[in-house]
């Protein structure tokens, strides 16, 4: 994915008649749609670490005191 923001993002950067504002608003819609999949991808990763956390108090159990 990130290859593919990079080939989006020079492509534009290529084009010699583009003004410097022009190649940089290119490069911004190149990057929101990475940026948002990233903010989900960690959002999914810290709900899983989370569900890992509580894994071991659930499976195993207390040793019984007599």
């Amino acid at each position: 994915m990130q290859g593919l923001r990079f080939r989006y993002s020079t492509s534009r950067s290529e084009d010699n008649q583009a003004s410097m504002q022009q190649v940089h608003q290119h490069i911004q819609r190149g990057h929101a749609p990475l940026a948002q999949a990233q903010v989900l991808v960690i959002n999914e990763l810290e709900k899983f670490q989370d569900s890992l956390a509580l894994a071991p108090r659930i499976a195993i159990p207390k040793p019984k005191i007599r």
